[in-house]
């Protein structure tokens, strides 16, 4: 998106990127993340349990897919093509 659009991009991070990124949940205190050691724990996930955790991405089912991901976008394509013309 920010090599299509850069100035929108810029303007979209300025008003979501902090929020995205920060929380008030401190998380547990006897499991707070590390920086500079290895947790005592050994956990290998954050302690401020986030609910979701995504095991793949939307962009890496369409680089694996291929010839689905061309057809959905050519079918997308298809039919705002059809809802323009049928505005006029």
């Amino acid at each position: 998106m920010g090599r299509l659009f850069p100035r929108l991009t810029d303007r979209l991070m300025e008003v979501v990127g902090y929020w995205a990124q920060e929380t008030s949940n401190s998380g547990l205190p006897a499991r707070r993340d590390n920086l500079y050691a290895p947790r005592e724990d050994g956990a290998e996930r954050s302690s401020l349990g986030y609910p979701v955790v995504l095991k793949n991405s939307p962009y890496l089912q369409a680089q694996m897919h291929p010839v689905a991901t061309a057809a959905i976008l050519g079918g997308l394509a298809i039919g705002l093509a059809a809802a323009g013309r049928a505005r006029r």
